[in-house]
């Protein structure tokens, strides 16, 4: 019996752990034209999170809801191309429109089937004297995010910008790699 029971663990293939850490934070998308009440709305939402008053949104803002969950405020610009922008990274839309009222729209079949990273912040760690010799040079910029939708392909060595119009070399690493 004892045999049996080893032959049959040898057979069995482990199954690993991929996940790393924490889940990225849910986007939600705030979107409409301008005087609205865009950033009115964010402001009270993040107030109601995390009992802290703001003054003035700025980019991406991310609260924490729950023990293992989180949320990411987006005010989406008024321009077309914007708004394709955000409806890809967005779990859930909010359309504001002073003379209808809100709207919801939830995902888009495109956010999982295309990989794409949500940027929270970069560093450029371009040498200084290189900065100095030549203000037009290539940069060496470190970006920190979350890999959204699929996975990237194996020997993903490109990606491209949107909001920059270009494409980059990119290299990428989990913090997992790190610790």
């Amino acid at each position: 019996m004892r045999a049996t029971e080893k032959e049959q663990r040898q057979l069995h293939i482990p199954t690993i752990d991929r996940s790393y850490g924490e889940p990225p934070p849910y986007v939600v998308v705030v979107q409409g034209p301008p005087q609205v009440g865009k950033s009115l709305l964010i402001k009270c939402l993040i107030k109601h999170y995390t009992k802290h008053k703001v003054s003035e949104v700025r980019g991406l803002v991310t609260v924490v809801s729950g023990k293992k969950m989180r949320l990411q405020f987006v005010e989406c610009p008024n321009d077309i191309n914007s708004m394709i922008d955000c409806a890809k990274i967005a779990d859930l839309a909010l359309l504001i429109d002073a003379s209808q009222g809100f709207e919801m729209f939830p995902s888009l079949h495109w956010r999982t089937s295309h990989p794409y990273v949500v940027v929270d912040r970069f560093e450029d760690v371009t040498p200084p004297e290189r900065v100095h010799m030549n203000n037009k040079c290539d940069r060496n910029i470190i970006i920190y995010g979350y890999l959204r939708g699929c996975n990237l392909k194996k020997g993903t060595k490109f990606m491209h910008c949107k909001a920059l119009n270009l494409t980059i070399a990119i290299g990428i690493f989990s913090f997992s790699e790190y610790t």
